[in-house]
């Protein structure tokens, strides 16, 4: 079966991880130009690090993780950036479970014989096509 698909994290990602470290960085200058001193204590400087902490992944999961399907090969490139593959017969087990604390939140885990573990959430977009994917190779999700 020719399929050639991928599956990404949706793209509001990115302005979001751009919001948040904008949004640290502005509250840092307001409390500088409040408290008009030179200098400012170590937490008004900490809201940065938290700002960049917190919006770098988010922006690193947007831009540079996805899941390429090409016929039989599935390709994955992790938020690091780096890349693995794996052949659809190397799957040995599809796990889907429904969040107990949110119930619209649907995960994916896939497992091979080489030892490659893979996580898909619902809100991934193409996470739909990966389901009919794999259901059509033989590997219904359990």
């Amino acid at each position: 079966m020719k399929s050639k698909f991928t599956v990404t994290f949706p793209s509001f990602l990115f302005p979001l991880g751009v919001f948040l470290i904008a949004l640290m960085v502005f509250i840092t200058i307001l409390q500088i130009v409040i408290n008009d001193a030179p200098y400012t204590n170590i937490w008004t400087y900490s809201l940065i690090g938290l700002g960049v902490s917190v919006g770098l992944p988010v922006i690193m999961m947007e831009k540079i993780f996805k899941i390429t399907v090409n016929s039989n090969k599935i390709t994955v490139r992790t938020t690091l950036g780096f890349k693995y593959s794996f052949d659809v017969s190397e799957i040995i087990s599809v796990e889907r479970r429904v969040s107990s604390k949110n119930l619209s939140m649907e995960r994916m885990f896939i497992k091979t014989s080489k030892g490659k573990r893979l996580k898909l959430d619902s809100f991934m977009v193409g996470y739909e096509k990966m389901i009919e994917y794999l259901s059509s190779n033989g590997k219904s999700a359990k």
